[in-house]
């Protein structure tokens, strides 16, 4: 039996040897300053909207929840080299709640922070994830938020045409609530960027299917291959595999000169 998330998902299919090593032999995560920055901006955002007096959701007490978040973090000795390097992750940080505060409705009153949901299919098969926010419309339907730290895709039609995680959360949502879901959206905290859809029946329909198939496979695994590629330059499990030590590496071009 398997607990599936899209987590889980997108690292099988990055590389089924990592996803063994983390899933199946249950190998913890390298700590990474990047990872401690994300969980820390979504920890102080969850505690901003906690706060059932809206007038006391200020800009200074958005930071300060970080601040609360990231020296209470037990991987903060481990994430970083120098204090310079915590110093510019802490100052990207508060650059997106900053650039949130000031663009986003932060008076909205959301149902729902961070909860976790699971969605059984089969016997063998959990669908599991846990959603950001979900806030209520005036009509009483859902729109599911899930905050990112990192950049927005180039090409975001594109995107959303191959991305599933938005799908899969209206899943887990609307198999759970039994509500209608009028927008899933994803919120690029740098530089504040919004990309959402309107889920149809039609789309969730389709990213079950596919989540379901892809699970699946995974359950009738039973070599985990590695897949040597770019992505062993930020696999969590190189000093375990091989494979990494060998795999190609992208040859990036000389810069061409500045014309100053």
């Amino acid at each position: 039996m398997i607990w599936v998330s899209y987590t889980q998902l997108k690292l099988f299919e990055q590389c089924p040897k990592a996803y063994k090593y983390r899933y199946v032999e249950k190998l913890p995560s390298k700590v990474k300053p990047v990872l401690l920055m994300a969980n820390s901006v979504h920890a102080a955002l969850k505690d901003f909207f906690l706060i059932a007096d809206t007038e006391q959701r200020t800009k200074p007490v958005l930071e300060d929840l970080l601040r609360k978040a990231w020296r209470s973090s037990s991987d903060r000795k481990k994430a970083f080299k120098t204090t310079l390097e915590e110093k510019t992750y802490g100052e990207k940080a508060i650059a997106m709640l900053g650039s949130f505060f000031d663009k986003h409705d932060i008076k909205a009153k959301p149902a729902a922070l961070e909860e976790f949901y699971k969605v059984p299919y089969d016997a063998n098969i959990t669908l599991c994830g846990k959603v950001d926010r979900i806030d209520t419309s005036a009509d009483g339907s859902l729109i599911i938020i899930d905050y990112k730290t990192g950049k927005p895709p180039a090409d975001k039609d594109e995107f959303l045409n191959t991305d599933y995680q938005l799908g899969m959360y209206g899943i887990l949502v609307r198999k759970k609530m039994l509500t209608k879901i009028e927008k899933i959206m994803y919120i690029y905290l740098e530089n504040y960027q919004e990309l959402s859809l309107s889920p149809t029946v039609e789309y969730l329909e389709n990213v079950y299917d596919k989540v379901i198939n892809a699970a699946k496979v995974i359950l009738a695994e039973k070599e985990f291959l590695p897949k040597p590629g770019s992505f062993c330059r930020i696999c969590d499990f190189t000093d375990q595999c091989d494979c990494a030590k060998t795999a190609p590496v992208k040859q990036v071009p000389e810069p061409e000169e500045v014309p100053f």
